[in-house]
């Protein structure tokens, strides 16, 4: 999910210049390291069950809870994109 995050955010500051958001934060050096942290947070606290899963014995376990987890994903994943592609089509229209 990433990824399409990216892309999508590069593409919005391509077509709209600088985040009017970034420009609050950036220029206080607490805002801008509470920011970094939360963010770090974050990641840290998503990526734990695969980094629980990596450092596991028995490694991936692949049964019925392992399939309705990549079916959940890919439908997440299918949402935002298509989400993503109506939000960009509505601000097109005048």
């Amino acid at each position: 999910m990433g990824i399409s995050l990216r892309f999508f955010l590069f593409l919005r500051i391509c077509k709209e210049g600088e985040d009017k958001r970034f420009k609050f934060i950036k220029p206080s050096a607490t805002r801008f390291l509470m920011t970094w942290t939360l963010q770090g947070m974050w990641v840290s606290l998503c990526s734990m069950s695969i980094l629980t899963a990596m450092s596991s014995p028995t490694g991936f376990v692949v049964n019925g809870m392992f399939f309705i987890g990549i079916f959940i994903f890919i439908s997440g994943l299918l949402i935002e994109v298509i989400a993503d592609y109506q939000k960009i089509q509505f601000r097109n229209q005048p």
